[in-house]
């Protein structure tokens, strides 16, 4: 047996580290998903739990504004120019303010109207709760303090807001009125002083007043001098007025020839109705008596009944006249009354308005006369009103208009004092208590990120406890960490295989698509090793092995035996698995006969021949299981049977058992040519490969092959009865029908149930 190093086209010298990138990231989160989801669910069970054990807050805030009382003053000098000045006692200290309003003394006295109904509040609770900022606008402070405090109680966050709210009002009440009290003292006992002698000089003054019945004399005396003046052109006016009223009246009754008393009865006769139609009866009469007399003698009938009707008439209008007029004319008197014409009625009405003109022109001389006289007598005696007049008047003028530029001083003096330090006005009041937490929605959300976070955590914690190789170059880096391996190849990779697919049989896997091409380059390869070997024999008898269990080994020896025969070589599987045989399974072969029975026999076996088309494998059944395989294989017959095979066949693979575990492998390595080592990724760890590496270090590892890589495959071929042929000197009259999935291979179709299992976890 020859023992070689071997290199190949595929192995990297000095292969690169492999970076840490989101994609290997992603990876290692999605590998780990499981303990993400454990960490995201025991996070969202912790908020819900606190959600629901966690009592409500609600808050209530409010808004004061902290603004100095100062205005800036100005000083004006003899040039008209104003030049600002500010006071250093009314420059702003928000942080002073801050603390105030935050101190001991004001809780108290905010918590003292709320103790009987909430005896319960401490006054350290309500200050470590109470919340004092100062907000700001594009990062600049404002005057503007907000004020929030929290419980579980609307109401009450609500209430001890008022009470503090009021507490801060009182308190600006209270510092404005000392500050007012102590700097008006001296102003107000002053005004006091000042205010008790102008109220005597207004008494004194009042006293005057009521006594000689004036206000201001002064005014009295020229409104008197006004009125006597315009007394006096009325007076003259009227009697100009009155003489001319009297020549009229003279004149009129010398023209009318009655006296005054006969006009005014005939004006007031005239114009009485009633008379005027008695009037007009007693013409009638009169005119009729006139007519019969012409016929009739006095004493005649008709005469003395008109003249007794007449005299009837006359005693009428008598009787009617003297309801009207005192003085009743009588005889032709009465007739010459009824009988005026309209001009003497216009004479005697013009006659009667001048008579009332007069008596009213002489009526208002008398009264202007009298005026006059009164105030000649009030003028006389205001030269003595006015001297004491003008006396107490100024002194309350003086007195009034100290006491106005004391009150001016006082209200300037007060606006000053009034303005310094700071005023706090309630901008927002405060509300009843806003639910705050704990709200679901935000603790599911926050649980959610820090579940995500942990199990993040976990996750890379997981993965750094986790020594299993995932990826190709991580077995890279793995072989680079051993001195004896760093050039040793990579000869392939296999497509993991689905582990669902319960119809799909080993056989079938490695002649599907993706996998069977894998197969093919890795049989290329191992070719490429041997045809640098000195001797193209050097290599004929090949053991595939594996570090542990389950991965992969049978499945890489069947089909590196199936690539070999398609490039046209006669290649022998031996099934060199002693303590569970699996691979006459596959083909659904009797086991009697194979390997361990040779052993123990010394005889040689003729191994079976398996037929696809044009392809033909070899096979040696491993035989019935033996309970102790380390000592037939140790046996000389079993390095007599393999040289024998080597002569007869191009290639020998032997399937074995994995390296740990056992020493079957390392023996049958030992009788071959070299080793293949098959690595399934996310199941072999470094320290089971360490191991392995270290067992097989005196022996001729050739290369490894990767299985289990994420490479697409098509599994999906249909299942496909091929003849099995049996060598003629084993089994002469024995044909099998192998279930196989190889395309483009001749053989004929039979139908035949072929539904078979695996038994072992290495296919």
């Amino acid at each position: 047996m020859t023992t070689m190093t071997s290199s190949s086209h595929l192995q990297t010298n000095a292969s690169p580290e492999i970076e840490f990138g989101y994609g290997q990231l992603l990876r290692i989160l999605l590998r780990r998903l499981p303990w993400m989801l454990a960490a995201l669910t025991a996070s969202l069970s912790a908020a819900m739990l606190y959600t629901a054990i966690k009592p409500p807050t609600y808050e209530s805030s409010m808004q004061l504004l902290v603004e100095p009382n100062y205005q800036e003053k100005t000083k004006t000098d003899s040039t008209a120019n104003i030049t600002p000045r500010t006071d250093r006692e009314d420059e702003v200290d928000y942080a002073t303010q801050l603390n105030l309003m935050r101190s001991v003394v004001f809780i108290e006295r905010a918590l003292k109207p709320l103790q009987s109904e909430y005896p319960d509040l401490e006054v350290d609770t309500v200050q470590e709760q109470l919340k004092l900022t100062q907000l700001t606008e594009d990062k600049v402070g404002t005057k503007i303090f907000e004020i929030s405090y929290a419980d579980s109680d609307p109401v009450k966050v609500q209430q001890i807001l008022n009470s503090i709210q009021k507490v801060y009002q009182d308190y600006n009440l209270e510092q404005q009125k000392l500050r007012l009290e102590k700097g008006l003292k001296f102003i107000d006992e002053q005004i006091a002083a000042v205010q008790k002698d102008l109220y005597s000089s207004q008494r004194d003054l009042e006293a005057f007043r009521q006594q000689q019945r004036l206000i201001d004399p002064k005014e009295e005396a020229t409104t008197a001098a006004a009125s006597l003046n315009n007394i006096k052109q009325e007076r003259q006016t009227a009697e100009t007025e009155y003489r001319d009223a009297s020549a009229r009246y003279s004149q009129l009754q010398r023209e009318m020839g009655m006296s005054a008393q006969t006009a005014l009865a005939a004006s007031r006769l005239t114009q009485s109705p009633r008379i005027q139609s008695l009037f007009e009866e007693l013409q009638k009469t009169e005119l009729e008596l006139e007519q019969t007399r012409l016929t009739y003698t006095d004493t005649a009938q008709p005469v003395v009944k008109l003249v007794e009707q007449r005299q009837g008439q006359i005693a009428l209008l008598q009787q009617e006249m003297g309801r009207v007029v005192e003085a009743v004319p009588t005889g032709s008197q009465i007739l010459r009354a009824g009988q005026l014409s309209a001009t003497d009625v216009k004479q005697i009405e013009t006659f009667v308005e001048l008579r009332t003109s007069l008596f009213g022109l002489s009526a208002r001389l008398q009264s202007l006369t009298q005026t006059e006289r009164q105030l000649q007598a009030q003028l006389q005696r205001f030269p003595t009103l006015i001297a004491n007049y003008d006396r107490l008047e100024p002194d309350v003028e003086t007195k009034r208009g100290v006491l106005q530029a004391l009150i001016e001083q006082r209200q300037k003096v007060s606006a000053e004092l009034a303005g310094g330090g700071f005023n706090w006005q309630i901008v927002e009041p405060a509300k009843l208590g806003e639910f705050v937490g704990p709200k679901l929605l935000v603790n599911l959300v926050l649980g959610t990120v820090i579940g995500l976070f942990l199990g993040g955590v976990a996750a890379f914690l997981r993965e750094s406890m986790d020594d299993s190789l995932r990826s190709v170059e991580e077995l890279q880096q793995e072989l680079r960490r051993h001195d004896s391996y760093q050039t040793l190849s990579i000869l392939g990779v296999i497509p993991k295989l689905p582990h669902h697919r319960q119809d799909l049989t080993t056989l079938m896997a490695i002649q599907s698509g993706q996998c069977r091409e894998s197969l093919d380059l890795i049989y290329k390869n191992m070719e490429f090793l041997r045809h640098k070997l000195p001797l193209k024999s050097s290599l004929k008898s090949l053991v595939i092995t594996s570090a542990g269990q389950g991965e992969g080994k049978s499945l890489v020896a069947l089909g590196l035996a199936l690539s070999a025969a398609r490039a046209h070589q006669r290649v022998l599987l031996i099934d060199g698995n002693l303590r569970q045989p699996h691979l006459h399974q596959q083909f659904m072969l009797a086991n009697t006969q194979g390997l361990s029975g040779a052993l123990r026999s010394g005889d040689l076996p003729v191994p079976l021949e398996l037929a696809w088309g044009n392809v033909r494998v070899d096979l040696l059944t491993a035989g019935s299981a033996v309970s102790d395989p380390m000592q037939i294989l140790s046996s000389p017959q079993m390095h007599q049977l393999l040289r024998h095979y080597e002569s007869d066949y191009d290639l020998v693979l032997v399937d074995t058992v994995a390296l740990l575990g056992s020493a079957d492998a390392l023996q049958t390595a030992s009788c071959c040519d070299g080793v293949l080592l098959v690595t399934q990724l996310n199941q072999a760890n470094r320290q089971a490969l360490s191991q392995a590496l270290a067992l097989l270090q005196p022996l001729n590892l050739v290369g490894l092959v990767v299985n289990g890589t994420r490479l697409a495959a098509n599994l999906s071929a249909p299942e496909v009865k091929i003849p099995v042929q049996v060598h003629p000197a084993e089994r002469p009259d024995m044909q099998l029908e192998v279930p196989s999935s190889l395309s483009g291979y001749s053989g004929s179709n039979s139908s035949s149930n072929s539904n078979s299992n695996s038994a072992s976890s290495d296919q």
